[in-house]
């Protein structure tokens, strides 16, 4: 889930079942636990904000996803 918060939170769930989660640890959680996981990101190329449908889990490091080592 590498996406900027909206201003409330994480928007997560399918279309018609978003719920806005405040902070990134519950919301991966929460993604975590869906059979489905979906979420809302920025289109890379227009900007606009769609959902998307995870494909497979990969642990990282939480340090990776805030700019730091891989």
């Amino acid at each position: 889930m590498r996406s900027n918060p909206s201003a409330d939170g994480f928007t997560i769930g399918a279309k018609g079942d978003e719920q806005v989660i405040a902070d990134y640890p519950t919301a991966l959680a929460e993604l975590h636990r869906m059979d489905v996981p979906r979420w809302r990101r920025p289109n890379p190329e227009s900007g606009n904000w769609g959902i998307v449908t995870g494909q497979s889990w990969r642990r990282v490091r939480l340090s990776s996803l805030i700019g730091g080592d891989a």
